[in-house]
């Protein structure tokens, strides 16, 4: 079940989450909490119950009316994880640390199927429409360098609102992430022109005061990828056999 903002404060860590029994996750707009989310290739909701599964706690969904109130909303204690698509850069900011890797990702270029923008070359002159919280210096320069305009979208618009307008052609272009759009590709509604920006980690946000916290989810992802590459190994060797 998902909550609106306004949770009480706790700037605690893993002792004060389990004796609250919860653990508080704000999520951008838009953001889907059923086990396969459609958020990319792999389901964040998942993952995030099974974290709260690994601590003993239940998950509590808050989803934030705008994608640029999460971060204060974890950093002010009303929450204890922030998700919207983060990089490590984008955290680099007092009171707030990066995960460790839940994904690898690109962030594209993209155009609706019937635009005729299939190509850096044909979209010069064109406008990407984009939040300013995903605005980085070098995001802007890279699209100054390819002739494209930018034009901002309200932070309260999730990005599966933003991919619906640019099918539509309301929108010409936007810039997603790699998870986000193979999904729309494969539903050959989306055409991929090209990166922006170097392959890099997509994360979860905690306070820097919540070291407990921040080092029980990478545990939990080391241990996930373990076993995952065991359980490969494991299939592997039997089809050999």
């Amino acid at each position: 079940m998902m909550t609106a903002c306004g949770s009480q404060r706790r700037a605690g860590d893993v002792d004060e989450i389990r004796e609250a029994g919860e653990l508080r996750v704000v999520v951008r707009p838009g953001f889907s909490t059923a086990p396969s989310n459609g958020n990319g290739g792999f389901s964040e909701a998942a993952l995030l119950a099974q974290l709260a599964s690994r601590l003993d706690v239940q998950i509590r969904w808050i989803e934030a009316e705008r994608h640029d109130h999460v971060l204060p909303m974890v950093r002010d204690g009303s929450a204890d994880i922030g998700v919207v698509r983060f990089s490590p850069a984008s955290l680099l900011m007092e009171s707030i640390r990066a995960t460790a890797a839940v994904d690898r990702v690109e962030d594209l270029l993209v155009a609706g199927r019937d635009s005729g923008l299939d190509s850096f070359d044909k979209v010069r002159g064109a406008t990407v429409h984009l939040h300013r919280s995903s605005l980085t210096t070098s995001l802007r320069s890279f699209l100054s360098e390819e002739g494209l305009d930018v034009e901002e979208v309200p932070e309260e618009v999730p990005i599966e609102e933003m991919l619906r307008r640019v099918r539509t052609g309301r929108y010409d272009l936007t810039v997603v992430d790699s998870g986000i759009a193979e999904a729309e590709r494969a539903a050959r509604r989306m055409v991929i022109i090209g990166p922006v920006a170097e392959r890099r980690s997509l994360v979860w946000a905690v306070r820097e005061e919540s070291p407990q916290l921040g080092l029980a989810i990478d545990r939990f992802f080391f241990a996930d990828r373990v076993l995952s590459c065991l359980l490969y190994t494991s299939d592997a060797a039997d089809e050999l056999t």
